[in-house]
Parts: C-alpha cells; sequence; structure tokens
C-alpha cells in the first residue's frame, strides 16, 4: 500500500513507464514511474504493521473516564488489536460541542 502523486492503493504491476495502483474504492490508477521514482511517496505496508489513529467524539455530560475505559476494554478485547505498541486512548481536544478522544488502536 503506497501513496504517491496524491493517490492511495496497493501497487499492482510495474510496467516501463507506468505503476499501476488499484485504490480502497478499487480504481485503476495509473501513475507514471519518473512521477513516483522522482517525488516523495508513502509506503504503508513496508513495515508489517500500521498504527491507526482514530478520533472519537463524546458530549461533554457523558463521563470520560469510562469512555475512555470503554473503548479499551473493546480495544484489548479485539484480536487485530497488538499488544505492543500498546492501544492508547487520550483527550485530544475540547471542542465546542463535545470532547475529541484520541484513538489508537
Amino acid at each position: 500500500m503506497i501513496e504517491a502523486q496524491g493517490h492511495l492503493g496497493v501497487v499492482k504491476k510495474v510496467q516501463i513507464f507506468n505503476a499501476i495502483i488499484l485504490s480502497p474504492d478499487n480504481r485503476r490508477i495509473i501513475v507514471p514511474n519518473a512521477a513516483i521514482s522522482n517525488n516523495a511517496r508513502v509506503n504503508y505496508s513496508a513495515e508489517g504493521k500500521l498504527r491507526v489513529d482514530l478520533t472519537v467524539g463524546i458530549a461533554y455530560p457523558s463521563n470520560n473516564t469510562s469512555a475512555k475505559a470503554l473503548l479499551m476494554e473493546m480495544m484489548q478485547k479485539d484480536p487485530k488489536v497488538l499488544e505492543e505498541p500498546s492501544p492508547r486512548v487520550a483527550v485530544s481536544e475540547l471542542g465546542d460541542s463535545a470532547v475529541s478522544l484520541l484513538v489508537r488502536p
């Protein structure tokens, strides 16, 4: 999974002049090799793990401690969530109408 030239997807084929990328919504994107090799690109799958950052909003009258504990419990029960690095939940923003929690499974 890479991101290059503003496109995100899985490299399906590298040809002489182009690379064929399949996007998450199943679009075939043809990117010139020169554009990929001469510009920055992000390889999401090279390390074998990918951290996911999620934001969950909760209403101000809600109990932050209970919400954080519930999210942690859900992550600990999910077999897809790794033990290392350990999952985290933290307050990231006090918005106009909600408290935003940063969730990192």
